[in-house]
């Protein structure tokens, strides 16, 4: 019986690190943008911070 539940959580921390690994591989693909900021974008910030 003990046996049984060591076995299983061991497949369970192998899908889980699975799943992991595959999510970061998927992130470092997605192409990463920044918008640039416009003037009037720093104005509309420096509104909201008065």
């Amino acid at each position: 019986m003990t046996m049984t539940i060591i076995f299983i959580a061991v497949i369970v921390i192998f899908i889980i690190t699975g799943f992991f690994l595959t999510a970061v591989n998927w992130g470092y693909k997605v192409k990463q943008t920044v918008d640039t900021i416009t003037h009037d974008d720093c104005e509309q910030i420096n509104e909201v911070k008065k």
